[in-house]
């Protein structure tokens, strides 16, 4: 499988124009892709203060990573860095160039420099848990973490 190294990433606060210059740079370049970076823009009608591309722009450049989500789902940094790599190694073997856009610098940082290779968030022990944290309060559920990782206790 390709390294995702000597990937183009154009990064920076919100509201600094990234979009306004991806389109830019997509104009003279063709060959180039944009896969986005923004927490935001992965959510289908989330399109209000997040600057993502009109209809029009999504239909005559090929963008990836917008719209993919509803607002109600669950989604991580996990599963961002999987699709964003499922896109990028998809738009490599077609010959042409990713460009990662956005300023989300968790999912940046997640693609160059993975942070965690366990497996994702399990929503059935995050229930468990707040079923007992609701019959018997924050205080038990602290003392089994003290049971099962007295060092991770030590931080809370």
């Amino acid at each position: 499988m390709q390294k995702l190294n000597r990937i183009a990433i154009l990064t920076g606060p919100t509201a600094t124009g990234k979009t306004e210059i991806s389109l830019r740079i997509l104009q003279i370049l063709p060959d180039i892709e944009i896969v986005s970076a923004d927490s935001m823009q992965i959510y289908k009608n989330m399109n209000i203060g997040t600057d993502k591309p009109n209809r029009t722009l999504l239909e005559i450049y090929k963008h990836h990573c917008i719209d993919v989500v509803e607002p109600s789902d669950n989604f991580d940094v996990k599963r961002y860095v999987t699709l964003a790599k499922d896109n990028i190694f998809n738009i490599l073997f077609r010959g042409k160039k990713p460009l990662i856009v956005g300023g989300t610098g968790l999912y940046i940082k997640s693609l160059i420099n993975p942070i965690f290779d366990g497996p994702g968030r399990n929503q059935n022990i995050r229930d468990r848990l707040l079923k007992i944290e609701n019959k018997k309060g924050n205080v038990f559920l602290y003392k089994l973490l003290k049971k099962y990782d007295p060092e991770y206790s030590k931080k809370i």
